[in-house]
């Protein structure tokens, strides 16, 4: 059977069904991988959501690359996976790695486009609609086709947020409409700058008088639409969470498109627009940060996702509210990566019942959950598969081990982290402005990526015929059967220059010295393979194409200095890997190489309470069996000094400081008072709105004596332009609460004595809280 119907996307094996779906009028999402793509893999669980949400409003279609490779090569697919997006046999977009900035790829914001660009091709041409709850639906453009849909699916009535110059708002369809029996009211916003707090009780007194199923229409992005419900949510009382996949489209303007231009990122980009000072006012109304008007990505999905109401007076929404959960903000210890190190700290922190949660990144580094290994073909070095296995299918069985003894792995990417202090705080993608998570410990096991040459002519073939992953890209046509080159001399050259010999007429193995540093086993297949031809002594030093596509590479002898010319249509680099260690620059101590440095025979790092271990930390083996043994020792590792932890804590002294300037922070705090002894926190107290310190503070010493060393010599002096008191935290001023002081005259007691000044503060039992 040509077409899987297990998915809600379709399988094609030939180009007449392909041809059908290209057809329709409703939009067709045309996905290009290969079965060994493992950025395809790891992108289709996100996809196959796509398609089931959408269902019946757009076609998502899947082609193989080795099934239906003439059509392919038609479409100049040069790189996996590709997306392309086509209405009524239409192509409007072509979407895949090179569409995105280095730094945004690796960040692995590629979903996120291609929802953005799903969204906005649905608003512009969709004949469906998108369900929000049993009675609310969002749409995108109305035609008669469309109107006698929404009948068949029992909406009694419509709001048109579209307005009067433009070619699809329903006013025009106002007797189709009263025939099919829908209610129709014309509400008109043509931009973001007309959503005032008075558009929003008008909106809110026709979503609750109009009858239900309900449909809300809007053909300039949905970003009003969306606005306008969040607000009328609040209000209501609602437990509306969240608008999936359209809120994305939140905060862009599409209207500045030229008639008829292809969208991209760029031009897509560019049709972004701020909101202006109308809305300082519905910020404060329904308490959303105004900085996420200038974070372009998830938007919508952040600001719904603030209304948690427990009621649901507007819209009927008790399908949502098992969606609704409180997020859990805090860890006992978290791992970042999920390769073999981080899976092995995972399985043996939580047989220990340590409640370990592992970020495995979407994309991070551009590599697919699982690390390295899962752009190899087979593994044949690792203890238990007599038979060798497959990359992928390894670290799938090391996922499911991992989550069968309790592993929480959550698909995201950790962007920025905090080690200045305990509890460690980090960031997730494209939430950096929101209040950060906390660990009580970290393992960093975020591995390595690919490392290139930056030869001249790479920049602009990458992609086009220069990789770094034979196994993701080799299948794409514009490498069947032409020549082919691997750059390096070890194993993983070997691998991939015997896999490439699957699809191109012949490959040449480049080596700088006169002798293969692959083991024995491989190199033996490789020197036998009649398919592959080794150029000894020899380097690239520069890529030739035709302006698309890679044609030639110079290569120069390392030892005579000639150069030569070697035409080849693609050119992979096996030249070994870089530690991803970006992440933690600054935070940690790092070798000249930027691999973290821990301590010898150990995964400790230069702070306590942060271990490594992997490929991260490794630059001597670098092989997937001694990663998991380091991922061992830093669950272990974690264990001992969790012990040693506690015993300090409770001979630890903790000490109130009062009269901080509000500039103060915990990084300052900790060095004002590491000169007279080990600390163990420092935590300054921050007001939860404003972010300011509220000007006092703890801070947590290792010993009695060392705290009584810093009442001596700190009580009654100036830090940071303000006098501070300085004295033994009493248990009532412990957190979390904080406001157990009692208010005597202008003052306010706390701790053993300390009077912090309210006359020179906005301390009061409400700030405190």
């Amino acid at each position: 059977m040509a077409v899987t119907t297990t998915t809600h996307i379709k399988q094609v094996t030939n180009t007449t069904e392909l041809e059908n779906y290209l057809n329709d009028k409703r939009l067709t999402v045309v996905e290009y991988t290969s079965k060994h793509c493992s950025k395809c893999k790891a992108i289709a669980p996100h996809i196959e959501t796509k398609a089931k949400e959408l269902e019946g409003v757009a076609i998502f279609v899947n082609v193989d690359v080795n099934e239906l490779t003439s059509f392919t090569s038609a479409n100049d697919i040069t790189i996996l996976p590709t997306f392309q997006f086509y209405r009524s046999n239409t192509l409007l977009s072509t979407f895949n790695d090179r569409s995105l900035p280095a730094e945004d790829n690796a960040r692995g914001n590629f979903t996120l486009s291609i929802d953005n660009l799903i969204n906005l091709f649905l608003v512009k041409y969709s004949l469906g609609y998108k369900k929000i709850t049993d009675d609310l639906a969002f749409s995108g453009q109305i035609e008669e086709e469309w109107v006698t849909r929404l009948v068949d699916a029992g909406f009694r009535a419509v709001i048109d947020l579209s307005c009067e110059g433009e070619n699809d708002h329903l006013s025009n369809e106002k007797e189709l409409l009263d025939e099919k029996g829908l209610e129709y009211v014309h509400f008109p916003i043509s931009s973001v700058t007309q959503i005032t707090p008075s558009t929003f009780t008008k909106l809110t007194n026709h979503i609750t008088t109009l009858p239900k199923p309900l449909l809300i229409h809007s053909r300039i992005g949905l970003h009003a639409s969306i606005v306008l419900l969040a607000y009328a949510a609040k209000e209501y009382g609602s437990a509306l969470q969240e608008v999936v996949g359209w809120g994305n489209d939140f905060g862009y303007d599409y209207e500045g498109l030229p008639e008829g231009e292809l969208v991209t990122p760029e031009t897509e980009s560019q049709s972004y627009r701020k909101f202006n000072k109308n809305h300082k006012n519905i910020n404060n109304k329904i308490h959303i940060s105004s900085k996420w008007y200038s974070n372009t990505t998830s938007t919508g999905h952040l600001l719904l996702s603030s209304l948690k109401s427990k009621n649901s007076n507007l819209f009927s929404i008790n399908n949502l509210n098992s969606k609704i959960q409180k997020k859990e903000m805090h860890s006992k210890v978290i791992i970042i990566g999920s390769g073999p190190a981080g899976h092995t700290a995972a399985l043996y922190l939580s047989r220990a019942t340590l409640e370990p949660v592992m970020y495995e990144g979407f994309l991070a580094n551009g590599i697919a959950a699982g690390g390295q290994l899962t752009t190899t073909t087979d593994v044949e070095n690792y203890p238990g598969f007599p038979e060798g296995i497959g990359g992928m299918e390894m670290m799938d069985k090391f996922r499911k081990q991992s989550i069968r003894f309790g592993t929480k792995i959550i698909t995201e990417t950790i962007t920025k982290v905090d080690f200045s202090s305990r509890p460690f705080k980090y960031w997730l993608e494209s939430k950096e402005n929101e209040e950060p998570h906390t660990a009580d410990a970290i393992i960093v096991a975020t591995g390595a990526a690919a490392r290139r040459l930056n030869l001249p002519g790479e920049e602009k073939y990458w992609q086009r015929g220069i990789s770094a992953c034979a196994v993701c890209d080799g299948a794409v046509p514009i490498f069947r059967n032409k020549p082919l080159a691997v750059v390096g001399g070890g194993d993983s050259a070997a691998e991939e220059a015997l896999f490439l010999t699957k699809y191109g007429s012949h490959v040449f193995v480049i080596v700088r010295r006169d002798k293969l540093r692959a083991s024995k086993v491989m190199a033996n297949r490789l020197l036998a393979n009649s398919k592959v031809t080794v150029i000894w002594d020899h380097i690239p030093i520069e890529a030739k194409g035709d302006g698309n596509l890679l044609q030639s590479i110079q290569l120069r002898n390392t030892k005579t200095g000639v150069e030569r010319e070697l035409q080849v249509n693609g050119l992979f680099y096996a030249i070994g890997h870089v530690p991803a260690t970006k992440l933690v620059e600054g935070q940690l101590a790092l070798d000249e190489d930027k691999y973290i440095i821990t301590q010898p025979d150990s995964t400790v790092t230069s702070v306590e309470g942060v271990f490594a271990a992997g490929d991260v930390q490794d630059k001597k083996y670098r092989q997937a069996v001694t990663s998991a043994g380091s991922g061992c020792m830093a669950a272990l590792e974690y264990q001992i000094q969790s012990i040693t932890a506690k015993t300090r804590l409770a001979m630890s002294v903790k000490l109130f400081v009062g009269g901080l300037s509000w500039t103060t922070d915990d990084r300052a705090l900790r060095q004002k008072f590491e000169e007279h002894g080990k600390v163990l926190d420092a935590v300054v107290i921050r007001d939860r709105d404003t972010g300011r310190s509220r000007g006092f503070g703890f801070v947590t010493f290792s010993s009695s004596n060392e705290a009584q060393s810093a009442i001596r010599s700190l009580n009654d002096t100036e830090f940071n332009g303000r006098t501070i008191k300085v004295d033994r935290a009493s248990e009532r001023s412990s957190p979390p609460g904080f406001a157990y002081g009692s208010a005597v005259g202008s003052g306010l007691y706390y701790g053993y004595g300390v009077k912090l000044d309210l006359t020179r503060t906005d301390f009061t039992q409400n700030t405190l809280k």
